[in-house]
Protein backbone atom coordinates (compact mmCIF):
# COMPACT_ATOMS: atom_id res chain seq x y z
CA UNK A 1 0.00 0.00 0.00
CA UNK A 2 1.15 3.66 -1.09
CA UNK A 3 1.97 5.52 1.22
CA UNK A 4 -0.27 8.79 -0.29
CA UNK A 5 -3.06 5.43 0.69
CA UNK A 6 -1.91 5.28 3.92
CA UNK A 7 -2.03 9.07 4.33
CA UNK A 8 -5.49 9.57 3.19
CA UNK A 9 -6.32 6.49 5.39
CA UNK A 10 -5.04 8.50 8.46
CA UNK A 11 -6.22 11.97 8.13
CA UNK A 12 -10.18 10.15 6.65
CA UNK A 13 -10.69 7.12 8.64
CA UNK A 14 -13.69 9.06 10.62
CA UNK A 15 -14.94 10.32 7.16
CA UNK A 16 -14.18 6.39 5.75
CA UNK A 17 -16.17 4.85 8.80
CA UNK A 18 -19.04 7.85 8.82
CA UNK A 19 -19.95 6.47 5.25
CA UNK A 20 -19.46 2.84 5.71
CA UNK A 21 -22.17 2.36 8.81
CA UNK A 22 -24.79 3.08 6.61
CA UNK A 23 -23.57 1.26 4.12
CA UNK A 24 -23.50 -1.43 6.12
CA UNK A 25 -26.65 -1.06 7.55
CA UNK A 26 -28.46 -0.85 4.46
CA UNK A 27 -26.74 -3.89 3.01
CA UNK A 28 -27.56 -5.72 5.72
CA UNK A 29 -31.10 -4.58 6.12
CA UNK A 30 -31.93 -5.71 2.39
CA UNK A 31 -30.27 -8.92 3.12
CA UNK A 32 -32.10 -10.03 5.90
CA UNK A 33 -34.92 -8.58 4.72
CA UNK A 34 -34.63 -11.00 1.21
CA UNK A 35 -33.49 -14.06 2.71
CA UNK A 36 -36.44 -13.90 5.56
CA UNK A 37 -39.24 -12.76 2.82
CA UNK A 38 -38.01 -14.13 -0.48
CA UNK A 39 -36.41 -17.62 -0.10
CA UNK A 40 -35.78 -19.47 -3.47
CA UNK A 41 -33.00 -21.73 -2.66
CA UNK A 42 -35.38 -23.26 0.09
CA UNK A 43 -38.24 -23.23 -1.59
CA UNK A 44 -36.26 -25.51 -4.73
CA UNK A 45 -35.11 -27.96 -1.59
CA UNK A 46 -39.08 -28.36 -0.38
CA UNK A 47 -40.06 -28.70 -4.14
CA UNK A 48 -37.49 -31.11 -4.17
CA UNK A 49 -38.03 -33.37 -1.42
CA UNK A 50 -41.89 -33.33 -1.78
CA UNK A 51 -41.20 -34.85 -5.23
CA UNK A 52 -38.79 -37.53 -3.65
CA UNK A 53 -40.89 -38.19 -0.36
CA UNK A 54 -44.19 -36.91 -1.08
CA UNK A 55 -44.70 -35.87 2.70
CA UNK A 56 -47.87 -34.27 3.05
CA UNK A 57 -45.89 -31.59 5.40
CA UNK A 58 -43.00 -30.90 3.47
CA UNK A 59 -45.55 -30.27 0.28
CA UNK A 60 -47.80 -27.70 2.42
CA UNK A 61 -44.60 -25.95 3.04
CA UNK A 62 -43.70 -25.66 -0.51
CA UNK A 63 -46.56 -24.30 -1.54
CA UNK A 64 -47.23 -21.66 1.31
CA UNK A 65 -43.35 -20.78 0.13
CA UNK A 66 -44.33 -20.50 -2.86
CA UNK A 67 -47.05 -18.23 -2.37
CA UNK A 68 -44.84 -16.09 -0.09
CA UNK A 69 -42.09 -15.96 -3.26
CA UNK A 70 -45.21 -14.89 -5.74
CA UNK A 71 -46.63 -12.06 -3.12
CA UNK A 72 -42.45 -11.32 -2.73
CA UNK A 73 -42.36 -10.69 -6.47
CA UNK A 74 -45.37 -8.68 -6.89
CA UNK A 75 -44.56 -6.27 -3.91
CA UNK A 76 -44.19 -2.62 -4.93
CA UNK A 77 -41.70 -0.57 -4.19
CA UNK A 78 -43.71 1.43 -1.50
CA UNK A 79 -44.03 -1.90 0.43
CA UNK A 80 -40.55 -2.82 -0.20
CA UNK A 81 -39.28 0.72 1.56
CA UNK A 82 -41.60 0.40 4.09
CA UNK A 83 -40.46 -2.79 5.70
CA UNK A 84 -37.07 -2.54 5.10
CA UNK A 85 -36.68 0.78 6.74
CA UNK A 86 -39.57 0.07 9.80
CA UNK A 87 -38.75 -3.05 10.26
CA UNK A 88 -34.57 -3.14 9.91
CA UNK A 89 -32.88 0.15 9.48
CA UNK A 90 -34.33 1.42 12.03
CA UNK A 91 -33.25 -0.68 14.39
CA UNK A 92 -29.71 0.46 13.84
CA UNK A 93 -30.03 4.28 12.61
CA UNK A 94 -32.00 5.57 15.70
CA UNK A 95 -28.82 4.97 17.51
CA UNK A 96 -26.06 5.25 14.70
CA UNK A 97 -27.18 8.64 12.93
CA UNK A 98 -26.00 11.23 15.47
CA UNK A 99 -22.61 9.23 15.45
CA UNK A 100 -22.60 9.31 11.19
CA UNK A 101 -23.34 12.85 11.37
CA UNK A 102 -21.05 13.66 14.50
CA UNK A 103 -17.57 11.86 12.96
CA UNK A 104 -17.87 13.42 9.44
CA UNK A 105 -18.16 16.92 11.41
CA UNK A 106 -15.05 16.37 13.85
CA UNK A 107 -13.43 14.62 11.03
CA UNK A 108 -13.69 18.11 8.62
CA UNK A 109 -13.69 20.15 11.32
CA UNK A 110 -10.99 18.98 14.38
CA UNK A 111 -7.73 18.93 12.76
CA UNK A 112 -8.28 22.95 11.91
CA UNK A 113 -8.88 23.32 15.93
CA UNK A 114 -6.59 20.64 17.59
CA UNK A 115 -3.38 21.49 15.46
CA UNK A 116 -3.98 25.34 15.72
CA UNK A 117 -4.83 25.80 11.66
CA UNK A 118 -7.07 28.06 12.71
CA UNK A 119 -5.26 30.60 13.56
CA UNK A 120 -3.07 30.70 10.23
CA UNK A 121 -6.97 30.43 8.79
CA UNK A 122 -7.91 33.84 10.19
CA UNK A 123 -5.33 35.53 9.32
CA UNK A 124 -6.80 34.94 5.55
CA UNK A 125 -10.22 35.29 5.88
CA UNK A 126 -12.38 36.98 8.53
CA UNK A 127 -13.91 35.53 11.80
CA UNK A 128 -17.80 35.58 10.15
CA UNK A 129 -16.54 34.20 7.49
CA UNK A 130 -14.93 31.20 9.15
CA UNK A 131 -17.93 30.94 11.28
CA UNK A 132 -20.18 30.45 7.78
CA UNK A 133 -17.43 27.95 7.05
CA UNK A 134 -18.33 25.91 10.35
CA UNK A 135 -22.46 26.71 9.40
CA UNK A 136 -21.70 25.12 5.83
CA UNK A 137 -19.81 21.96 7.65
CA UNK A 138 -23.30 21.44 9.44
CA UNK A 139 -25.34 21.59 6.59
CA UNK A 140 -23.30 19.32 4.66
CA UNK A 141 -22.76 16.98 7.06
CA UNK A 142 -26.68 16.49 7.71
CA UNK A 143 -26.68 15.54 4.45
CA UNK A 144 -25.87 12.03 4.38
CA UNK A 145 -29.02 10.93 6.63
CA UNK A 146 -31.53 12.06 4.35
CA UNK A 147 -29.08 10.28 1.29
CA UNK A 148 -29.80 7.20 3.34
CA UNK A 149 -33.85 7.41 2.57
CA UNK A 150 -32.86 7.61 -1.02
CA UNK A 151 -30.84 4.92 -1.59
CA UNK A 152 -32.92 2.54 0.35
CA UNK A 153 -35.93 4.02 -2.03
CA UNK A 154 -33.86 3.70 -4.88
CA UNK A 155 -32.89 -0.07 -3.99
CA UNK A 156 -36.77 -0.42 -3.08
CA UNK A 157 -37.57 0.87 -6.61
CA UNK A 158 -35.26 -1.93 -8.42
CA UNK A 159 -36.70 -4.76 -6.32
CA UNK A 160 -40.15 -3.65 -7.05
CA UNK A 161 -38.83 -3.38 -10.74
CA UNK A 162 -40.21 -0.09 -10.55
CA UNK A 163 -43.64 -1.08 -9.46
CA UNK A 164 -45.34 1.48 -7.41
CA UNK A 165 -49.02 -0.14 -7.68
CA UNK A 166 -49.40 -1.39 -3.80
CA UNK A 167 -51.98 -4.69 -4.29
CA UNK A 168 -54.83 -4.68 -2.29
CA UNK A 169 -53.70 -7.43 0.63
CA UNK A 170 -51.01 -5.02 1.35
CA UNK A 171 -53.40 -3.07 2.74
CA UNK A 172 -55.15 -5.69 4.80
CA UNK A 173 -51.73 -7.18 6.15
CA UNK A 174 -49.65 -4.01 6.36
CA UNK A 175 -48.90 -2.44 9.89
CA UNK A 176 -48.52 1.03 8.21
CA UNK A 177 -50.93 3.76 7.52
CA UNK A 178 -52.74 4.18 4.32
CA UNK A 179 -51.90 7.95 4.26
CA UNK A 180 -48.41 6.96 4.23
CA UNK A 181 -49.06 4.76 0.96
CA UNK A 182 -51.49 7.33 -0.81
CA UNK A 183 -49.37 10.59 -0.01
CA UNK A 184 -46.27 8.73 -0.63
CA UNK A 185 -43.62 10.76 -2.31
CA UNK A 186 -45.24 13.11 0.26
CA UNK A 187 -44.05 11.03 2.79
CA UNK A 188 -40.54 10.62 1.24
CA UNK A 189 -39.74 14.52 1.07
CA UNK A 190 -40.79 15.12 4.62
CA UNK A 191 -38.91 12.24 6.31
CA UNK A 192 -36.17 13.69 4.47
CA UNK A 193 -36.29 17.38 5.26
CA UNK A 194 -37.41 16.01 9.14
CA UNK A 195 -33.85 14.00 9.40
CA UNK A 196 -31.79 16.71 7.73
CA UNK A 197 -32.79 18.95 10.32
CA UNK A 198 -31.96 16.68 12.94
CA UNK A 199 -28.45 16.07 11.25
CA UNK A 200 -28.52 19.37 11.65
CA UNK A 201 -28.74 19.28 15.14
CA UNK A 202 -26.31 16.25 15.71
CA UNK A 203 -23.76 18.34 13.86
CA UNK A 204 -23.54 21.85 15.96
CA UNK A 205 -23.97 19.53 18.61
CA UNK A 206 -20.20 18.34 17.93
CA UNK A 207 -18.94 21.61 17.24
CA UNK A 208 -19.94 22.76 19.88
CA UNK A 209 -17.16 20.61 21.70
CA UNK A 210 -14.12 21.37 19.01
CA UNK A 211 -12.53 23.84 21.06
CA UNK A 212 -13.34 21.53 24.40
CA UNK A 213 -10.47 18.86 23.61
CA UNK A 214 -7.33 18.32 21.34
CA UNK A 215 -7.79 14.60 21.38
CA UNK A 216 -10.40 13.43 18.87
CA UNK A 217 -11.85 10.48 20.30
CA UNK A 218 -12.89 12.29 23.52
CA UNK A 219 -15.05 15.52 21.58
CA UNK A 220 -16.24 12.28 19.38
CA UNK A 221 -17.80 10.86 22.59
CA UNK A 222 -18.52 13.82 24.31
CA UNK A 223 -20.35 14.87 21.37
CA UNK A 224 -22.36 11.66 21.26
CA UNK A 225 -23.26 11.25 25.00
CA UNK A 226 -24.73 14.30 24.68
CA UNK A 227 -26.76 13.61 22.21
CA UNK A 228 -28.20 10.67 24.72
CA UNK A 229 -28.46 13.71 27.48
CA UNK A 230 -30.81 15.60 24.94
CA UNK A 231 -32.94 12.16 24.68
CA UNK A 232 -32.98 11.97 28.37
CA UNK A 233 -34.39 15.45 28.71
CA UNK A 234 -36.68 15.16 26.09
CA UNK A 235 -38.23 12.06 27.45
CA UNK A 236 -38.42 13.70 30.58
CA UNK A 237 -40.40 16.57 29.19
CA UNK A 238 -42.69 13.53 27.25
CA UNK A 239 -43.22 12.16 31.07
CA UNK A 240 -44.37 15.59 32.59
CA UNK A 241 -46.60 16.22 29.26
CA UNK A 242 -47.88 12.87 29.79
CA UNK A 243 -49.13 13.16 33.30
CA UNK A 244 -50.44 17.01 33.16
CA UNK A 245 -51.45 16.45 29.51
CA UNK A 246 -52.47 12.96 29.26
CA UNK A 247 -55.28 13.54 26.09
CA UNK A 248 -52.68 16.15 24.32
CA UNK A 249 -50.53 14.04 21.40
CA UNK A 250 -47.94 16.45 21.08
CA UNK A 251 -45.77 14.34 23.18
CA UNK A 252 -46.53 12.21 20.52
CA UNK A 253 -43.64 14.00 18.63
CA UNK A 254 -41.06 14.55 21.55
CA UNK A 255 -39.69 11.41 20.97
CA UNK A 256 -36.85 11.21 19.13
CA UNK A 257 -36.48 7.64 17.96
CA UNK A 258 -39.52 7.83 16.36
CA UNK A 259 -38.46 10.36 13.71
CA UNK A 260 -37.67 7.76 11.34
CA UNK A 261 -40.89 5.98 11.53
CA UNK A 262 -43.45 8.66 10.95
CA UNK A 263 -47.35 6.93 10.93
CA UNK A 264 -49.52 8.30 8.29
CA UNK A 265 -51.93 9.66 11.31
CA UNK A 266 -49.29 11.83 12.41
CA UNK A 267 -48.90 15.15 11.52
CA UNK A 268 -45.33 15.57 9.44
CA UNK A 269 -46.00 19.41 9.43
CA UNK A 270 -44.91 18.91 13.38
CA UNK A 271 -41.65 16.77 12.89
CA UNK A 272 -40.48 19.23 10.80
CA UNK A 273 -40.91 21.95 12.93
CA UNK A 274 -39.76 20.84 16.13
CA UNK A 275 -36.79 19.30 13.84
CA UNK A 276 -36.04 22.99 12.78
CA UNK A 277 -36.51 23.95 16.60
CA UNK A 278 -33.74 21.94 17.49
CA UNK A 279 -31.56 22.80 14.56
CA UNK A 280 -32.15 26.86 15.09
CA UNK A 281 -31.76 26.47 19.12
CA UNK A 282 -28.19 24.42 18.30
CA UNK A 283 -27.34 27.26 15.67
CA UNK A 284 -27.75 29.98 18.35
CA UNK A 285 -25.85 27.67 20.82
CA UNK A 286 -22.88 27.63 18.31
CA UNK A 287 -22.86 31.58 18.01
CA UNK A 288 -22.99 31.65 21.73
CA UNK A 289 -20.19 29.57 22.27
CA UNK A 290 -17.63 30.86 19.27
CA UNK A 291 -19.29 34.56 19.63
CA UNK A 292 -15.81 36.18 20.13
CA UNK A 293 -12.52 35.53 17.88
CA UNK A 294 -10.05 35.89 21.13
CA UNK A 295 -11.67 34.05 23.20
CA UNK A 296 -12.00 31.18 20.49
CA UNK A 297 -7.86 31.57 19.63
CA UNK A 298 -7.23 31.40 23.32
CA UNK A 299 -9.67 27.96 23.90
CA UNK A 300 -7.89 26.53 20.70
CA UNK A 301 -4.63 27.12 22.38
CA UNK A 302 -4.82 25.60 25.59
CA UNK A 303 -6.00 21.64 26.13
CA UNK A 304 -8.91 22.31 28.15
CA UNK A 305 -9.46 18.30 28.85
Amino acid sequence: MSEKVIGFLKRNYLLIIAYLIPIIIIAVSFKTYYSEYYSPKQYQEYEKQCELTKNEEICSNKELLKQANDKFIKTDAKSHYFEVTYHYIINYITILAPLIVILQTISKLHCEFSSGFIKNTLTRMSYKDYLKKIYLTSLKSALILPAIIIVTLLISTLMARFNFKTPDWVYDMSVYNVINYKYFFYCIISSCLIVYLLGIFYSNIAISFLNKSKNILLVTVFSYLSYFAYVVFFNIVNAILSNILPNNNLRVYLNIYDYWRIYGENNYLYFIAISLMLAIISWFIIKVIYRNKERTIINVEKENI
